[in-house]
């Protein structure tokens, strides 16, 4: 099972604005159902840079100590296959310059699968 790779028309992404961002879970070329799956994000611009993470157990497969709670200001919203990530710009904030990185694990209760999604860079609007 993957994540896939990261696909995009535009040269970077704002700090200001709600970013929304898609994955779908691939079993070869066939899409996995995610409802079966607990979800975490971990978003950072750099190796150094503030950890903020964005998790959705509503599959219940990771127990309560084992949780990690997420920042404000992003939501992991799922669909039937696949879920968005929205981030507002109150949670970009928090995040410096530098190229927008994903590591994405979904738990299942048989297995496991994590996967860093590198994307473009973050950075502010010059008015």
């Amino acid at each position: 099972m993957q994540l896939g790779c990261f696909t995009s028309s535009v040269g970077c992404f704002y700090r200001q604005e709600t970013l929304y961002f898609e994955f779908h879970l691939m079993f070869g070329s066939e899409e996995v159902f995610t409802q079966d799956y607990d979800i975490e994000v971990c978003v950072r611009t750099s190796q150094l840079s503030r950890r903020l993470w964005v998790c959705d157990y509503g599959a219940g497969v990771v127990r309560e100590p084992f949780r990690i709670h997420s920042t404000s200001g992003a939501v992991i919203l799922r669909r039937r296959k696949g879920f968005v990530l929205r981030m507002t710009p109150d949670f970009l904030r928090l995040l410096c310059r530098g190229e927008l990185t994903f590591g994405i694990r979904c738990a299942g209760h048989n297995f496991d699968v994590a996967e860093t999604v590198v994307t473009k860079e973050l950075r502010d609007i010059r008015y």
